[in-house]
This record gives structure tokens, sequence and C-alpha cells, in this order.
């Protein structure tokens, strides 16, 4: 992928890339910490790429799948294919979480959450994940942390089939075509997945089926010094869901539709030898349209949950030797509206921000500052920070610091829906975090150890305020501090890869001194790859302990992923994946007091690919 290409995507200004940097593959470079390309040993912040090919090895079907497998990460699936997935980062909400396609945001502004289940694997070159608040680069809802799933941006001229069949009467298939001419490229590629799923919760046997379409597509040119970049993906399909139940009525399965889309097209230019100007327009979209019809509403409608929001921002950036400055202004309109159990609303929320970020390098030191001020509509100025520091020890140790402050303005349900509490305060954040990294093994190996401490202020809770008519309401009570210690290392020599992690965390609420739910005090994880010639392995397996529950305690399980691929052509390749090979049963969470939800079951399916071309 070409260095142009590779900045465009995210929408960041490209500075202080080394021109040898490219060498040992992209993973190397990051832009999501700072909006800046820069070697991931100069982030202060605690940062992890994920590959292409450690994607292909985890033997996941979604990118929450493949979350699961790495320290910090906790997933909870209520259910098969397409149902409900939470994923907290560090132990924060699932909702306090950025998540950006290509560098556009594609949380919903609804409730301020992602579909992770209906997100594919499709053409996704590396997931860049930064854990803990980052509000100052990224916005409100980057309190948690930021993860961006970057697609490929294929050079040349060619494409792939893939073909594919499971359990659970699968169906999949994907098609990719992209062509170059000049310096004008472009491509677009087609994805889809049909299945009849599994049951959801025990005692009711029907199976809740789940379709997903997906399309990526890109084009970029450059005229003269002006580059020009656009992006168009979009996610869609059909989820059914179970609702009812005793001992009010009888469970059944109602289906709703989804879509989430993004689009984008930026400008670049650069306006002197170490200055470059960048401006980028972009549109974010959700719908969720429910079969499910309302009798709460006057009249009677099926219910629905839509956001649209729209933004321009523009960035100038100064590159030295050992200096970098990004100056930046935005601007976002929201539009979002619901109907749900007879309650609906129709608003918009308007925001403007500007941000400054300074990055120094001096004698192995790599220090960061960088602040933002943002102005809602609804709730004025908001101001958040971050500061890092990156120093190099003894033995090519490195010891990082780093701290920050998150903010995340209510969601429009909050405010209107369900609960509707319209004088909510925002949530806010301050993190720190000590991250101490060791080469092991002749440098083949790396030992990471992370500490961290994040302390969440105004959480926004749904509570019983009045007993008697059974009335909730959404309600500022919430503090939270959490702590944890993450351990890992990756090892690699000759065909083998290595990576194990081991994690320990109290994610606890200081007003009433009990754990958040579902977050687990401790994980384990081990990841083992293996390559050679056609051949290639990956076992991936999952340590989740005790976590809290809405009504008891949530015994811990274990979970082991298998991949493997061969290449039987130049042209022709096949892999064969198999998600929860022991076919584990545990409990994920509880649907009703007595009731718990049933977790996946084994999922196996392979999948045949024929590339041409530059594929």
């Amino acid at each position: 992928m070409r260095k142009t290409l590779l900045c465009g995507a995210l929408g960041a200004v490209c500075l202080s890339l080394p021109v040898g940097a490219l060498a040992d593959g992209i993973p190397e470079i990051v832009i999501t910490p700072t909006r800046f390309a820069q070697p991931l040993a100069h982030v202060v912040v605690p940062t992890l790429v994920i590959s292409r090919v450690e994607i292909k090895n985890s033997g996941a079907q979604t990118v929450a799948g493949v979350l699961r497998a790495y320290a910090g990460f906790d997933v909870t699936r209520l259910g098969g294919a397409g149902q409900q997935t939470s994923v907290f980062v560090q132990g924060t909400n699932s909702n306090m979480v950025r998540v950006l396609v290509n560098g556009v945001p594609i949380n919903n502004a609804t409730d301020g959450g992602v579909a992770w289940s209906t997100l594919p694997l499709t053409d996704i070159e590396r997931i860049e994940v930064v854990k803990g608040p980052l509000s100052t680069v990224w916005g409100s809802g980057a309190m948690g942390g930021v993860v961006n799933i970057i697609t490929r941006q294929p050079t040349g001229s060619g494409g792939y089939l893939s073909l594919g069949a499971g359990n659970h009467d699968t169906r999949r298939g994907a098609l990719g075509l992209h062509a170059s001419a000049g310096a004008t490229h472009a491509g677009i590629t087609l994805s889809g997945e049909r299945t009849a799923g599994e049951p959801v919760v025990q005692g009711y046997a029907p199976r809740a089926a789940y379709h997903n379409r997906n399309l990526n597509a890109y084009a970029d040119t450059q005229l003269g010094r002006l580059t020009v970049d656009a992006r168009f993906w979009q996610n869609r399909g059909r989820q059914e869901y179970v609702t009812g139940g005793p001992p009010y009525s009888a469970y059944s399965l109602d289906a709703q539709n989804y879509l989430t889309q993004t689009s984008s097209l930026r400008f670049s230019l650069p306006l002197a030898a170490r200055w470059l100007a960048s401006a980028r327009v972009e549109q974010t979209r959700n719908t969720l349209n429910q079969d499910q019809l309302d009798t709460y509403a006057v009249p009677p409608a099926n219910d629905y949950a839509r956001s649209t929001r729209d933004a321009v921002e523009a960035q100038l950036g100064y590159a030295a030797a050992n200096t970098q400055v990004l100056l930046g202004v935005s601007g976002a309109h929201t539009h979002a509206s619901s109907l749900s159990y007879g309650t609906t609303y129709n608003d918009r929320r308007t925001t403007r921000a500007g941000f400054v970020e300074w990055h120094r390098q001096f004698a192995g030191v790599a220090l960061t500052a960088a602040g933002r001020r943002t102005v809602d509509s609804q709730y004025g100025g908001h101001d958040t920070w971050n500061l890092g520091i990156s120093v190099p020890l003894p033995g090519a140790m490195r010891f990082k610091l780093s701290s920050g402050t998150g903010y995340r303005a209510p969601s429009f349900n909050a405010l209107y829906g369900y609960g509707a509490n319209p004088n909510l305060k925002p949530e806010t954040s301050r993190s720190t975090q000590a991250q101490l990294l060791v080469p092991v093994v002749a440098g083949h190996g790396l030992l990471t150890l992370t500490a961290f401490q994040n302390r969440l202020r105004n959480l926004i809770s749904t509570e019983l305020v009045d007993p008697s008519t059974y009335t909730y309401q959404n309600v500022n009570i919430g503090n939270a501090r959490i702590r944890g210690l993450d351990l890992s290392g990756t090892w690699q020599a000759g065909d083998w890869r290595l990576g194990a992690s081991a994690g320990w965390q109290d994610p606890r609420n200081l007003d009433t001194g009990k754990r958040l739910l579902r977050r687990a005090s401790h994980h384990y994880r081990l990841r083992v790859a293996w390559q050679h010639a056609a051949w290639n392995a990956a076992a991936v397996w999952t340590y989740t302990g005790t976590r809290a529950g809405v009504y008891e305690r949530l015994p811990a399980y274990r979970l082991l992923n298998l991949s493997v691929g061969y290449r039987f052509a130049p042209q022709w390749s096949t892999r064969l994946r198999v998600d929860n090979a022991l076919n584990t049963r545990y409990i994920p969470a509880y649907y009703g007091q007595n009731t718990p939800y049933l977790s996946p079951g084994r999922t196996v399916n392979l999948d045949l690919r024929y590339a041409f071309g530059a594929a």
C-alpha cells in the first residue's frame, strides 16, 4: 500500500514517516493514536495492531471474535451469528469505545453503540486499537479507547472470488475487483453471508436467522500536487431476535433490518517542504427498522432507530526532523429519531471542535501533548487533553507513561427515549497508563507489561425511581474506578509465531462497591500459528474468568478456535475455520431471572478462494 493511500484512508496528515518504515510491513506504522503516521515504537499510548495474517489465523467470524484473543478486551455475545454483542475495552462500557472504519466513526447516535455482531472480516487489512481515553484526538465517545478497522486498498489490477459454507446452514461469498491506471486507483468488494442461526435462550428451540451484505469501495487519484481519495463502506442485513417470554407471554422470534454506512471524500495538498494541508467531508448513517409492532405507540407502528452524522474537518500539519505539529478544526451535525415502546423523539445536535497536537523526539525519547476544545449545542464547551512520554532503557527496553481525559455526551436515547431525562450531564473520565516493553530471546520476542487506572464520573444508568408505578429514569449516579494489569508476550522464529497474555482487572462501581457487569476479573489467552510452504495452521485459546451478572455471578469458561489453510495452486487456496472447536457451553448473560442466554456453539466454515492479477 502506498504512503499516500494509507494517509488518505484514515483522514490523517502523514508526517515523520521514515523511508524504510514500510520494509517490515504496514503494521509497524500506525496513525490512530495521533492522526500522524508514526512508527509503533514512537507511540506513547498502549496501542495494538492486528495484522491481516493474524485475522485469518484467528478462526473467528467477526471483528469482535478477533478482539477476544487480545489483552484488554471483554467480549459478550448473546447467542449465535448476528446476536447482540458487547465489547468492553479495559473494563469501560461498550458504548464508550469509538469505532472507526477507515477513520470514519460508525457509532450510532441513538444509543452510542456499535452493531459488533454484524461487522464481517471481509477485506480488512488490519485493525488498530488504542486503549484508554482518546477524546482529544477522536472526539466525544472515545472514553475507553478507539478501534480503527482499516480495509484493503490494493494497487495494480486484479481481484478474487471466494465461496464458503458451514454448519447452521451457512453460506457466504465475496467478490473483489480493483484496477490502476497511472496515478488513479479504484476497487470494489461485495460480500454476503446467510445462516439459519442457533437458538438464543434456554427453553426456546427455534433458531434465529441472520443475513449480512457488505460493500467496500474506494478510488483515489493524483491531480498535480493534490491527492483526492474517496471511500464508501456499507454493512446491511437482517437479523432475528427473541422477544417476550413467561410469565407475561410466550417466546417468539421477531426480525429487524439494519444498516451501517460511511462515505468520505478527502483532499490533501503539500503547501511547502514541511507543511501539508488536508480537508475531508464524511457521513455516517445508522438505521434499525423492526418488524415488531409497537402497540404502545399511537397509532401502533413498527419500532425504529435512525441517525445520520454529517461532518467536515480541516487539518494543517508541520513536520521537521524531530518535531511534528498538527492543528485541526471540525464540525458535525447529527440527526437522530426513534420509536420504542411508545416513546418517540426527533432531534438534532451540532458540535464544533478545535485541537492541537505536538510531538517531539530526541535521544530516543518521544514526547506527546495534545488538547481539544469541543463545543456542543446542548452542553456547551468541554476540554480534553493527553500527555505522554516514551523513554529508552538499557537492553533495548522502553518505558511509556501516558495520561488523558475522556468525554462522552449523553446519547439521544438516554435524553429522550425510554427513561428520558433531558437534564443528564456528560460522562467524563481520566486515565493513567504505564507500560514496560522488554525484548527477549535475542530480539525474537517481546514482553509487555501494562498497568492502567481509569476514573469514570457521571456514569449514566437506568434506575427505578418510583416502585409504585414501576417508573424508570436515566440518571447520573455512577462513579467507577477500573484498575488493571496486563502481561503479554510475542515470539517469532522460523515457521512459528506465539502470543500469550494474562490480564487482571478490578472494574468497580465506587457508589455501590460492586463490580461492573459482565467484566471478568482475569483473562488468559494463547495464540499459536505455524506456516510452512503452502500450509498454515493456527490455534487460539482463551480463558475468561467469573463475571458479575444482574441476577447472579456468571461462571468462567474456556474457548478454542482453530484455523487451517492450504494454497494448492498459485491462484487457489482454501481455509477451514472452527470457532469454539470444543463446543463449550457457558452462560454469557441472563435473558430473565431464571432464563440464561445460550452461548454460541461450534461453528465450522470452509472457504475456497481464487485470486488473479495483483490480488
